[in-house]
């Protein structure tokens, strides 16, 4: 089968949607693959949860493409369940810098963005509990 792409486009406000449809588009064409659908979602529901729907059914296409992994979703144990089952139906996933995350180099690649995001958010916290501590304890 040519490459055929699924393009998500995912946004809380529902700004940018058109901007991130775009640049899906223009990797696709530089990259020679056909564009079938595209999938554009604001609020809540995250593209993770439509790609796996996707997934469950007929697939029409080879690629799920977005701008940057975040479109798919922020929580990577949930985008990892997303990689496994697009490899089970020979699906790549890949974002427009050329990454394919569901390659052993893109796997590896975004487990450690995701441990170092989880790492600086930890770091964060405990900063914040600090500085709420030191200013409710007497001088």
């Amino acid at each position: 089968m040519p490459d055929k792409a699924l393009i998500y486009a995912r946004s809380a406000t529902g700004r940018n949607l058109a901007r991130q449809e775009d640049k899906c588009r223009r990797w696709c064409d530089e990259n020679g693959i056909e564009v079938v659908r595209v999938r554009c979602e604001t609020g809540s529901m995250t593209a993770l949860e439509l790609a796996h729907n996707e997934l469950d059914g007929e697939v029409d296409f080879n690629i799920l493409i977005a701008e940057d992994s975040a479109r798919y979703d922020r929580h990577g144990d949930r985008l990892i369940s997303l990689l496994d089952q697009a490899t089970e139906r020979a699906v790549r996933v890949f974002t427009i810098d050329g990454t394919e995350l569901t390659s052993p180099e893109g796997r590896w690649k975004f487990r450690m963005l995701t441990e170092r995001d989880a790492y600086e958010k930890r770091i964060a916290e405990d900063r914040a509990n600090r500085a709420a501590e030191e200013a409710d304890s007497p001088e």
